[in-house]
């Protein structure tokens, strides 16, 4: 599959590849992983339907001979939807979730100024494994409970990759 070609993924519809990102994870367990970013042109139904999604390659196969007549007769048809498709575009953000336990609100109040301290300069981009790292050394206290109630999430807006490593350049902090 390439960038451009017309599927069907787990989301029903017509979908178009938009990207691909074969991504090199390091954190909990290292494995690469391809991802497929496609955009839908129409529904299950035939009709006009745009949406955007992210997953697994495993997930995504080609359109099958019908649709491909069905789509190439959509598309002579409907010129002003194909001109609006193309420009549309919704971001997909990557995110990673870490769970802890704070045993009482004075312990979840020091564990948001850690994490504020020590991912101070997430705003510049951080890999799985640069956090891993500062995670190791300062959060593996907190998870001496199978017990999960706090989860810090790493955001990387719009699935950002650099050298396929995803970047995180946003941090939330939840109530689980």
């Amino acid at each position: 599959m390439k960038v451009g070609d017309w599927v069907k993924s787990y989301s029903k519809g017509i979908w178009q590849i938009y990207r691909i990102e074969r991504v090199k994870y390091s954190f909990p367990n290292k494995n690469e992983s391809t991802t497929i970013y496609s955009k839908r042109l129409l529904n299950e139904k035939g009709k006009r339907s745009f949406s955007c999604e992210s997953c697994n390659q495993m997930l995504v196969f080609p359109i099958s001979k019908y649709d491909e007549i069905f789509l190439k007769k959509f598309i002579e048809e409907n010129p002003k939807v194909i001109s609006e498709f193309n420009k549309y575009h919704r971001p997909i953000d990557s995110i990673m979730n870490l769970s802890l336990f704070a045993k009482d609100s004075e312990t979840r109040s020091e564990i948001e100024r850690l994490a504020s301290d020590k991912f101070q300069n997430i705003s510049t981009g951080l890999t799985d494994s640069e956090i891993s790292e500062i995670w190791d050394e300062h959060f593996l206290m907190y998870k001496d409970s199978t017990i999960r109630n706090l989860t810090i999430q790493f955001i990387s807006a719009d699935s950002k990759t650099e050298n396929n490593k995803i970047i995180y350049s946003k941090l939330r902090i939840l109530n689980s």
